[in-house]
C-alpha cells in the first residue's frame, strides 16, 4: 500500500520509506473537449494521469483510453464516485482505464467495486476484508 496525496497544481505525490514524498504523476480534471484533448497530449510524457471528469465521463473515457493505450509508458486511471461509474471506466472501450480511484465514504460502494473487480478476475493477490480473506 502507498498513501498519495495530491499536491500543488494537481501533482500526484507518493510517500517515499524515508518520509518525503515523490512526485509520479498529475490530477487532471476534465470540464470539456478542450481537457480531454489537453489530457491526451499527456499519453507518454507523465507516468501516471487520473482524470477527473465527474460531470461528464464515458465520452473523455473513451477517448482518453485510445490515446493512452498507444503507449507503455503511461497509465491512465479516473476518478468514479460509485462503483457503477468505476465499471463504466474500467469497461471503456473494452480494454479501460488502468484503474480507479473510488472517492466514497460509503463502505457499500467498495465492496460493490471489490465484488465486480473479483469477478472479472482483477483483484488476484491482493488481500483484504475483516476476514482476511484473499481476493
Amino acid at each position: 500500500f502507498t498513501a498519495l496525496q495530491v499536491g500543488d497544481h494537481g501533482v500526484i505525490l507518493a510517500a517515499s520509506d524515508g518520509g518525503s514524498t515523490a512526485a509520479i504523476g498529475i490530477l487532471c480534471a476534465v470540464e470539456g473537449p478542450e481537457d480531454v484533448a489537453d489530457i491526451a497530449k499527456l499519453a507518454g510524457v507523465e507516468p501516471l494521469v487520473i482524470m477527473d471528469s465527474s460531470a461528464w465521463q464515458v465520452i473523455p473515457a473513451e477517448n482518453l483510453v485510445a490515446a493512452y493505450s498507444a503507449t507503455p509508458d503511461s497509465r491512465l486511471m479516473a476518478v468514479a464516485a460509485t462503483a457503477k461509474d468505476a465499471e463504466a471506466m474500467f469497461e471503456a472501450l473494452e480494454t479501460g482505464t488502468d484503474g480507479v480511484v473510488l472517492r466514497t465514504e460509503d463502505p457499500a460502494e467498495t465492496r460493490r467495486l471489490a465484488a465486480y473487480l473479483k469477478k472479472r478476475g482483477m483483484m488476484a493477490g491482493l488481500r483484504g476484508g475483516d476476514d482476511g480473506d484473499d481476493y
